[in-house]
Parts: C-alpha cells; sequence; structure tokens
C-alpha cells in the first residue's frame, strides 16, 4: 500500500461557493449526494481523490473526495448498499492521506443509499477500525457521519 505524501495541485479546486454539492458521477449509480454550507463563505478545497490522485492506480478501495477547510479535511465516500466497502475505503484513504494533512481534525462521510441497523454497523470492522483511527471531540461525536441518501452540513 503506498503512502501519499503530497496532493498535486490539478487534483483540488478551491471554493467560495455558499453551498457544495457532491454526488456520484457513475453510469447507473446511486442517488447519495453530500451537501456542505460554507455560511462564513471560507475558502475551501475540494480534493478529488478517487479520479484524480488514483486515476492511474489500480487500488480501488479509496473514497471518493475530501473537503479541506481550516481546520479539518472531510473524507466523504458516495455508496450504494455495501457500507463496509464504504468504510473500508474511508479508512483505507484516510491511512494513505494523513500524512496530507497533519495538525487537521480528520472527519469520514459514508452517504449509502440505505442504511442497515445501527448495531450491524457498529459490528462492522471497518466502522470500528475508522473509529479508533481518527480523532474526534466526544461531546460532538460527528468524526464518523452515515446516512442514507444525502448527508447535509454547515461549517
Amino acid at each position: 500500500m503506498g503512502r501519499i505524501n503530497h496532493i498535486d495541485n490539478s487534483c483540488k479546486k478551491e471554493h467560495k461557493n455558499k453551498i457544495i454539492i457532491l454526488k456520484e458521477n457513475k453510469k447507473g449509480s446511486c442517488n447519495s449526494t453530500y451537501e456542505m454550507e460554507n455560511k462564513n463563505k471560507e475558502p475551501i478545497t475540494i480534493i478529488d481523490i478517487e479520479n484524480c490522485i488514483y486515476k492511474n492506480n489500480n487500488i480501488s478501495k479509496r473514497c471518493d473526495w475530501g473537503i479541506e477547510t481550516r481546520g479539518t479535511v472531510y473524507f466523504i465516500e458516495l455508496k450504494g448498499i455495501d457500507f463496509d466497502k464504504g468504510f473500508q475505503q474511508l479508512y483505507e484513504t484516510i491511512i494513505d492521506m494523513e500524512s496530507c494533512f497533519k495538525g487537521k481534525q480528520i472527519k469520514a462521510r459514508l452517504v449509502v443509499s440505505r442504511v442497515s441497523s445501527i448495531d450491524i454497523l457498529k459490528k462492522d470492522l471497518f466502522y470500528k477500525k475508522l473509529s479508533k483511527k481518527i480523532f474526534y471531540i466526544p461531546l460532538k461525536n460527528d468524526h464518523i457521519i452515515y446516512k442514507s441518501n444525502n448527508i447535509k452540513e454547515t461549517i
């Protein structure tokens, strides 16, 4: 497994838009979307992880997108119903890219077309690994969010 130590600028896109929407672009794919409202219009960088950073790589277990704000990096996977693979993709990407985001809080977002019961998810191996890997603030408990069809959040 290769480690990513640098992100090429061609894989990044700066945004100051108030609302950013990420959708799965594959044919016949799910209808999962991720939406971030940028109330203060602070600079945000969208990173195309799947189609740019790993474009010429045969590694399939990587998430779709990254969104970098001043203090946080959101790793985002848009998925059909395979939540286990989604958590694995998030985990593997964070392990691979963590050296690029030293000093920043890491958060994971998984949008699936259907969420299984919470009890099943909490027994999932990669959910557990992901929970242990990324730093979170216990009172907020927003280090990992998984939802069906759409995640909307405000920064």
